[in-house]
């Protein structure tokens, strides 16, 4: 994983990098002095993390809050409310929920 500065003053991004023609594979462990030095660092940090994989729920006791994305176009509450279950449960905070009911369509403007 690699952080870089971007072209937005003081964001920084972190990307997973592999080589080329290589599928990258992370292994996420909980981390609290990672995360400890990165509060010192930098004002705010966004880690964004497919919702179709529990890997990211072992990092969800480190963060001050985790905000959820549902799809509004699904009726599947049971997979979200166990979500939630789970990063409680990993000592995690749910600080909130987005409703996205974005299609992939896109606009003709």
């Amino acid at each position: 994983m690699v952080a870089r500065e971007s072209v937005v003053r003081n964001l920084f991004v972190t990307e997973l990098q592999a080589e080329p023609g290589t599928e990258p594979r992370v292994i996420m462990r909980p981390a609290p002095d990672y995360w400890d030095a990165v509060r010192r660092s930098i004002d705010f940090a966004v880690v964004d993390a497919p919702g179709d994989t529990r890997a990211p729920l072992a990092l969800s006791g480190d963060m001050d809050g985790v905000i959820l994305v549902a799809d509004g176009r699904s009726s599947q509450s049971a997979g979200f409310e166990a979500r939630r279950q789970a990063i409680e449960a990993r000592g995690g905070v749910v600080a909130g929920v987005i409703v996205n009911r974005w299609n992939g369509a896109r606009s003709a403007a």
